[in-house]
């Protein structure tokens, strides 16, 4: 698998954030939701209305990977990274941190509607 994946949903406000991924069909391996935020904090997560698994990973302003979590399918009980830098996160299909090897420290770059990992 390669370090791209196409983002099939922008959240750039606060309603797209929090509508999120409802009612969607699963990601495949290859796709992605991308949630911006004005300014950087320690933005929560939940998985309501979402009928399946993804993980989570949490990126500061500078695209620095400071968290990757889980979601279960339904999961309504709220996440929160560590780290209360957070500016983008990364919603994607619940194997991606170990298919690319994504961990605290990685590198995104967000290049139109293509987020890489590095």
């Amino acid at each position: 698998m390669d370090n791209k994946l196409n983002v099939i949903l922008v959240a750039d406000d606060d309603h797209k954030r929090t509508k999120g991924l409802m009612f969607h069909r699963p990601l495949s391996e290859k796709e992605c939701a991308l949630f911006y935020f004005a300014s950087p904090g320690k933005h929560s997560f939940w998985n309501k209305n979402v009928g399946f698994p993804i993980s989570v990973i949490f990126c500061d302003d500078d695209g620095t990977v400071e968290d990757v979590k889980y979601l279960s399918a339904e999961q309504t009980s709220a996440i929160y990274p560590d780290s209360h830098k957070i500016k983008y996160v990364v919603e994607a299909h619940n194997d991606l941190p170990s298919m690319m090897s994504v961990k605290k420290g990685s590198k995104i770059k967000i290049k139109g509607q293509e987020v890489f990992f590095e």
